[in-house]
């Protein structure tokens, strides 16, 4: 499967009426903050959207996110290798 390169902001209205998935990466230099604190960080990193209305008729944008970074531990100076996880759940 191809990893394609998804859109940093959507119009979430538009989306959630074509109930559109976004499942692709996002490249590390947009993520200023996660590069500042990182020693070490992966090219890109791995997102999955959905967007939709729920029975409210709100829009729905579902989200993960997940990347492998190595950090430096402030207490002993030792690099750590974890797995970052996010998950989103957002109403509008």
């Amino acid at each position: 499967m191809q990893m394609v390169k998804i859109p940093i902001s959507i119009a979430p209205a538009r989306a959630a009426l074509k109930r559109m998935t976004y499942d692709g990466i996002i490249v590390k230099s947009e993520f200023v903050r996660i590069k500042e604190v990182a020693t070490v960080l992966d090219d890109h990193i791995n997102v999955t959207i959905e967007c939709g209305i729920d029975a409210q008729n709100l829009v729905v944008i579902k989200g993960n996110a997940a990347a492998n970074l190595e950090l430096v531990c402030q207490r002993c100076g030792t690099g750590l290798k974890p797995t970052f996880l996010q998950s989103s759940h957002l109403l509008r």
